[in-house]
């Protein structure tokens, strides 16, 4: 909603802002309803104790999947906002949009760090357990 008041309710970037969601959801929807194997009660014995469960390396590759998406959807909005703001400081811009830029930057900052490691996790580790 932020992004969509930054551009005046533009339409062109309301269309883009839903086919990204859509598409980031038509993903997740995609990975829960894929056949995601999660491990029997006795591959659950080997996880280590407060670790997520174990998965074989297809699922977790469809899992890091749905994560990949949730970051893209996080980079467009968070180029969508640098765009605006660089756009408005340039031509003299206001506070707000300076107060914009640095707080977007943070969240965006932490948002895909935490992101990368659990697509890492993902990723790396998945392959761990593919005893099913």
């Amino acid at each position: 909603m932020r992004t969509l008041a930054l551009y005046n309710r533009n339409r062109g970037i309301l269309m883009i802002l839903i086919v990204a969601a859509g598409a980031v959801l038509a993903t997740g929807i995609w990975t829960v309803s894929s056949g995601v194997k999660y491990p029997t009660q006795e591959d659950a014995v080997l996880a280590l104790p407060g670790c997520s469960l174990p998965m074989d390396a297809t699922s977790a590759r469809r899992v890091a999947a749905a994560w990949a998406g949730l970051l893209g959807f996080d980079v467009l909005i968070f180029a969508l906002t640098l765009y605006k703001s660089a756009v408005e400081i340039r031509y003299g811009g206001s506070a707000i949009m300076r107060v914009l830029l640095r707080d977007g930057s943070i969240y965006f900052g932490i948002m895909s760090i935490a992101t990368s490691c659990t697509l890492i996790t993902f990723l790396a580790f998945g392959v761990r357990y593919s005893t099913f």
